[in-house]
């Protein structure tokens, strides 16, 4: 009986939400929320991850002085390239592939010599960039991790998984594209 009175005091907490209205006069507005725009086997995507991707890749076309494809373009090959690295990063992780500190720490010790920085100039090129150091080391644990997934060794793997997925890719339309896998 208590279960029965619980259900119908969340249903009726959850209807009142649902209908709630601004109080008359007040400014009703539409406040964004992210959302999913593709999902890779069980892992979403979502608009801010396409959004922060696509504002690195805008950010390094100017640098370059590269023109930009048009914005539908640059959406559909930035989402592209994040559901391939998902995958990767999924078939690294299902293959046990980890990538200690020490890994990243030498790469990173690498990336500051071949730039001729000294540790602390390579953290302010990194902040003047505007990504943080601890961002970066996450970018590299994850190329490395890639990059292992993508080993000859893990490519007969790689190709099957991909031979699959490829004929279950669908589009749906929402709010924008949703492409899952």
């Amino acid at each position: 009986m208590v279960g029965a009175w619980f259900h119908l005091s969340v249903a009726m907490l959850c209807l009142g939400v649902a209908n709630a209205q601004p109080a008359p006069g007040a400014p009703s507005r539409v406040v964004p929320v992210d959302r999913v725009v593709a999902v890779v086997n069980d892992e979403a995507i979502t608009q801010y991850d396409l959004d922060d991707a696509k504002r690195i890749v805008l950010q390094q076309l100017k640098q370059q002085n590269v023109q930009p494809p048009s914005a539908d373009v640059l959406d559909k090959q930035v989402l592209e390239r994040l559901m391939t690295e998902r995958s990767l990063l999924q078939l690294a992780k299902e293959n046990g592939v980890k990538v200690d500190d020490t890994m990243i720490e030498r790469a990173m010790q690498r990336i500051a010599q071949e730039n001729k920085l000294s540790a602390e100039d390579f953290r302010k090129a990194l902040a003047n960039e505007n990504i943080t150091y601890a961002k970066y080391r996450e970018d590299i644990r994850c190329v490395s991790a890639k990059s292992t997934a993508r080993s000859p060794s893990a490519m007969p793997r790689w190709n099957n998984i991909w031979r699959r997925s490829r004929g279950k890719m669908q589009v749906r339309p929402s709010t924008g594209s949703h492409i899952s896998w």
